[in-house]
C-alpha cells in the first residue's frame, strides 16, 4: 500500500489546519472540541484554519484531502497510561503499521468512529497527511 502525502491537486490556501479531535461529551476525551471552541475566536494569523474534527476519521480525511493544508495540528486526548492531565506533543512522519493494520483502521473508521490515533492511521493509509517538514 503506498504511503505518503497526495501531491497532485493544488492546495486550498490553508497553510495550517488546527483540528480538535474528540469523542463528544465523553469527559476528558472531548478535549479537542473544547480546545477548538477556545481557539475559534482567536486571531491565529493568515492561512490558519481552526476546525472541529470530531465527525469520523474517514470524513475528516476527506476534509484533509479537500483543504490540503501544508501543516496539520491535532488537539485531542487519549488514554495512554500516563498521569491524568499529561500533555504530549509528537510529530508524525509516518505510521509504522503493516498494510493489514492500516486496512483494519480504515474499516473501523468507516463506522464514524474517531480518535487522534485512528485519524492519523487512516490519513496515512489514504495518503492525506501533509508532507513531513
Amino acid at each position: 500500500m503506498p504511503a505518503g502525502p497526495i501531491t497532485e491537486a493544488p492546495r486550498s490556501g490553508v497553510d495550517v489546519l488546527v483540528g480538535g479531535v474528540g469523542q463528544l461529551y465523553q469527559g476528558d476525551l472531548d478535549l479537542g472540541r473544547h480546545a477548538i471552541e477556545a481557539l475559534a475566536g482567536e486571531d491565529l494569523g493568515r492561512g490558519v484554519r481552526v476546525e472541529d474534527l470530531h465527525y469520523g476519521a474517514v470524513a475528516v480525511v476527506q476534509r484533509l484531502q479537500e483543504l490540503r493544508p501544508a501543516a496539520l495540528i491535532l488537539v485531542g486526548a487519549a488514554q495512554r497510561g500516563r498521569a491524568p492531565g499529561s500533555v504530549h506533543r509528537r510529530s508524525i512522519e509516518g505510521v509504522d503499521l503493516p498494510p493489514s493494520e492500516l486496512q483494519r483502521a480504515v474499516g473501523e473508521a468507516v463506522t464514524g468512529y474517531v480518535t487522534v490515533d485512528l485519524l492519523i492511521e487512516v490519513a496515512f493509509a489514504l495518503e492525506a497527511l501533509p508532507p513531513a517538514p
